[in-house]
């Protein structure tokens, strides 16, 4: 295991770092994310039209069909 505050190599197990002292504590365990992750190609209604109104301006061959600014502002703003 290596020391979080002087990057010594110290055997697994260890409670102390065998370079500089520093206590090893225990980890944390992660959070559970997947609770929080929709299945790939699932869209919130939001974003799907945003997709959407993307893909009518392409269809209807307004301007050009690229995404803009504005459309990543509409999804993450």
């Amino acid at each position: 295991m290596k020391c979080p505050a002087c990057s010594q190599e110290s055997p697994d197990g260890a409670r102390y770092c065998a370079g500089c002292g520093a206590k090893f504590g225990t980890a944390a365990p992660l959070p559970d994310h997947s609770t929080l992750l929709a299945p790939p190609g699932h869209f919130s209604d939001h974003e799907l039209g945003v997709l959407l109104d993307i893909n009518r301006r392409s269809v209807a061959g307004e301007s050009n069909a690229s995404v803009t600014q504005t459309d990543i502002d509409k999804l993450f703003g």
